[in-house]
């Protein structure tokens, strides 16, 4: 048997804070499809007449109204038309980041790092370049930033992760990082079930060697993280290895970091899980058609 019981352990993480990138208003954008294009139409539909082409890259304005699938995209040129939603992506740069006023007036954002013994500007440049120290650190500041300073703080926080990179992002918590709650908490089942002598769970085949079950290899199989989409691919990758389950068990262990935590459930529930089941669905009605062809 292929998969073996270490299938069923399942642990979603979303670090994703993508979802903001569709405020409402006026906002700069860019495409995000594998296709290197997306078509921009003169009405809200797919059957809509193409009367433009934005190139990955190429900067535009899009105008949401509330949650609808369709936005309003005015392109460099003057032309405006029609995009679907799930092809665009915020278009920020490090100017967009909270600045350090200039002279001695404080800010709020300023007290806080000064409370925490930091330079706040400092510690949110380097961690807008990815820098894994800085970065951690930043992170670390939803803890207890509130007021004032966490509007601004949230603000940059979903900045910082368009320019590290939601699937970097996501996987550095999830993963890389040493002390990331998720690979403490695969640890120590890990080390529960070699203790237990049942570290065949972890196993894909029952030859498997011993020594091929460490702790990074656990992490890789048994973590899903990264963007909604990849996520729902990985739910459904799943699904196909192990048969169909009537439901999904989101273990919410983890509260190193509040925001993030709580922005990934919503994101499971609002963005993923939409299309784990649209894609489910779909294969349903394919399956009941051919079954009604036969």
């Amino acid at each position: 048997m292929k998969t073996h019981l270490a299938r069923r352990f399942f642990l979603g993480l979303l670090i994703i804070l993508a979802s903001a990138r569709l405020a409402a208003g006026q906002t700069r954008g860019v495409i995000e499809d594998p296709d290197g294009f997306v078509n921009v139409r003169a009405d809200k539909n797919t059957d809509s007449t193409v009367i433009a082409k934005v190139k990955v890259g190429e900067p535009f304005t899009f105008e949401r109204d509330g949650d609808a699938d369709w936005c309003k995209v005015t392109l460099r040129s003057g032309k405006t038309g029609w995009m679907h939603y799930s092809r665009i992506r915020l278009h920020v740069t490090d100017a967009d980041l909270s600045q350090k006023p200039k002279g001695k007036d404080e800010t709020e954002l300023g007290e806080y790092g000064r409370s925490r013994k930091v330079d706040y500007y400092a510690v949110l440049r380097r961690a807008a370049r990815g820098e894994a120290a800085p970065l951690k650190q930043f992170l670390g500041f939803a803890k207890d930033v509130d007021g004032a300073a966490a509007e601004g703080y949230y603000s940059d926080l979903g900045i910082v992760a368009h320019l590290v990179g939601d699937e970097k992002l996501a996987r550095r918590y999830a993963v890389e990082d040493p002390k990331s709650p998720y690979r403490f908490y695969w640890k120590m089942m890990h080390t529960k079930m070699k203790m237990g002598g049942r570290e065949g769970v972890f196993k894909t085949h029952r030859e498997q060697p011993d020594s091929e079950i460490t702790e990074d290899y656990v992490l890789g199989n048994l973590v899903i993280h990264g963007t909604p989409d990849k996520v729902a691919d990985e739910i459904l990758k799943l699904r196909e290895e192990t048969g169909e389950f009537g439901e999904l068990v989101y273990a919410g262990m983890d509260w190193v970091d509040p925001a993030l935590t709580k922005r990934s459930m919503e994101l499971m529930a609002t963005e993923v899980m939409p299309r784990v089941n649209a894609a489910i669905g779909g294969a349903g009605e394919a399956k009941r058609a051919a079954v009604a062809a036969t």
